[in-house]
C-alpha cells in the first residue's frame, strides 16, 4: 500500500504529551481540510460519530483512498464503514466496529477505545517517518535486536520505535512471528487476532 502522505512535521507535537499529543497531531493532519469537515476539538463520541473526522484522517494519510469532498454527515455508518475499510487496507487493524461510535452506544468506554484505535494511526504516520529519515541500508552493523541484543545487519523489523531481528518480533501473547504491521497496545506488539483481545479486555477493565 502506498504510504502514509507525511505532510505535517513533528516540532508542534514535542510540547504535547499522551492523548493531547495524539489530538494535536489530527489537528496538524487535518489543517485545512475542506466541507464536508468543520475540524476536532476531542476524542469525544459526538465529534467522530457521523465519520467525517475518521474519514478526514484517512484521507489526510492517503489522499487518493477515498472521495471525502462528496461525504454526507447523514451517512454515518457508511463513512465510518467506509473510514475502517480503507485503515486497514492500509496496515490499520479493524479495532473498532461502526457502532462503537454511535452516539447513542452503550458501550461507556467508546472514547477510550477511538483513542487507542487513533493511535495505531499515528504508529504507521511516526513509522513511515522514522523510515523516510533513515540513511539508505547498509551491510554495516549499526544496532542490537531490542529482545536478543545481538547485532543487526541489513535485513531488520523497526517497530514500536525498536529495531528487530525478523526472527525475533513475535506477538506478546501466542508468540506468533509479526511483520511490522501488528497492533500496538501500550508499546507491545500483538497480532491482529490477540491484539483485538487485548483491547477489548483493557478497555473493559477501565
Amino acid at each position: 500500500s502506498e504510504p502514509p502522505n507525511n505532510k505535517r512535521s513533528m516540532s508542534r507535537l514535542s510540547r504535547f504529551t499522551g492523548k493531547d499529543a495524539l489530538l494535536e497531531w489530527c489537528k496538524q493532519q487535518t489543517q485545512g481540510m475542506g466541507a464536508p469537515f468543520s475540524g476536532v476539538s476531542s476524542f469525544s463520541r459526538d465529534q467522530w460519530s457521523d465519520g467525517i473526522v475518521l474519514c478526514a484522517l484517512v484521507h489526510s494519510l492517503w489522499p487518493s483512498s477515498l472521495p471525502f469532498s462528496t461525504l454526507s454527515p447523514r451517512d454515518h455508518v457508511s463513512n465510518i464503514s467506509m473510514a475502517l475499510r480503507v485503515a486497514e487496507e492500509h496496515g490499520v487493524p479493524p479495532l473498532l466496529d461502526p457502532e462503537d461510535l454511535g452516539v447513542n452506544t452503550s458501550n461507556t468506554d467508546a472514547d477510550l477505545a477511538l483513542v487507542t484505535y487513533v493511535s495505531q494511526f499515528y504508529r504507521l504516520w511516526k513509522a513511515s517517518q522514522d523510515q523516510a529519515a533513515r540513511p539508505r541500508a547498509s551491510t554495516m552493523i549499526t544496532s542490537v535486536c531490542d529482545v536478543c541484543q545481538q547485532p543487526l545487519a541489513m535485513i531488520t523489523i523497526d517497530a514500536l520505535g525498536k529495531r528487530f531481528h525478523p526472527a525475533c518480533f513475535k506477538c506478546a501473547a501466542c508468540g506468533t512471528k509479526l511483520d511490522s504491521k501488528c497492533v500496538n497496545i501500550e508499546n507491545n506488539a500483538y497480532c491482529e487476532k490477540c491484539g483485538r483481545g487485548e483491547f477489548k479486555m483493557k478497555t473493559w477493565k477501565r
